[in-house]
């Protein structure tokens, strides 16, 4: 696994990924959900010694990043990894809401599923990180010194040092040693940068003692996933459609369905 970025991101970065220029709103929130470009995400509602403290809504970050990419004017790469995003949201919603229920969003490296959410963000976002058009670049902060920092990041295969705004780094309390994502986009003769935190596989124990339900309730997903896609579950394909339709009415084939005894 590679540097990826941070699993989930709360509603106002896809929001201001997908708008840079403006402060998040709900409304721009709607909008996007309405242009299909982010789904409702993972609304988690947060409890302390069992009362209700508030609610925070998370999406994917691939969905966060599928928005900038669509206001870059990517948008078959957008629509994809909106659709990648919404199927992880989905595929761990569940887990991500009993956990950040009683745990702080800065913990979400320590749950049992952690590693698989992360491993599945990475392959959702394989075709794009490798992309060395230098759109997107995964680096690691080395030093900080007034008003600039300095960032190690690897730019088609070459080792490059990228300098930041410093204040860029403090938006997501990046210091030296973390790693980081730089979104880089172009505004006629403007460059606009965005920076999103990352996590490295060195920082992430795979091998942990309690996800063994975890991966079976994963696996069983994925399982229905397959069989409503491309499965006996799946929906018939215009091929198979127009094959039927032309069948006489006595020749069609006749499903033989088994009832359970009582």
């Amino acid at each position: 696994m590679t540097t990826v970025p941070t699993p989930l991101v709360p509603w106002e970065t896809v929001v201001r990924l997908a708008d840079p220029l403006h402060e998040p709103t709900r409304q721009r929130l709607r909008t996007l959900k309405a242009s299909r470009t982010a789904s409702d995400g993972i609304r988690v509602v947060m409890r302390s010694r069992g009362r209700v403290r508030g609610s925070a809504t998370y999406y994917s970050s691939v969905t966060a990043l599928g928005a900038a990419l669509k206001q870059s004017g990517e948008s078959a790469t957008s629509r994809r990894l909106a659709a990648a995003g919404e199927r992880i949201e989905k595929r761990f919603s569940e887990f991500v809401r009993a956990y950040l229920q009683e745990h702080p969003i800065g913990d979400l490296d320590q749950a049992p599923f952690y590693p698989r959410l992360l491993d599945e963000t990475q392959k959702a976002l394989d075709f794009v990180l490798t992309k060395d058009d230098g759109t997107l670049l995964l680096g690691e902060v080395k030093r900080t010194w007034n008003d600039l920092s300095e960032v190690n990041t690897d730019y088609q295969g070459q080792h490059t040092v990228v300098a930041l705004p410093t204040a860029l780094l403090r938006q997501i309390d990046a210091a030296p040693g973390d790693h980081v994502l730089i979104i880089r986009r172009l505004e006629g003769a403007a460059a606009m940068l965005t920076v999103l935190p990352a996590v490295h596989p060195s920082r992430v124990d795979i091998h942990r003692p309690d996800d063994r339900h975890v991966e079976a309730a994963l696996d069983e997903e994925r399982l229905g996933e397959k069989y409503m896609t491309t499965g006996p579950g799946a929906p018939m394909s215009e091929a198979e459609a127009s094959f039927l339709a032309s069948m006489p009415d006595g020749e069609l084939p006749e499903a033989k369905v088994l009832r359970l005894a009582g």
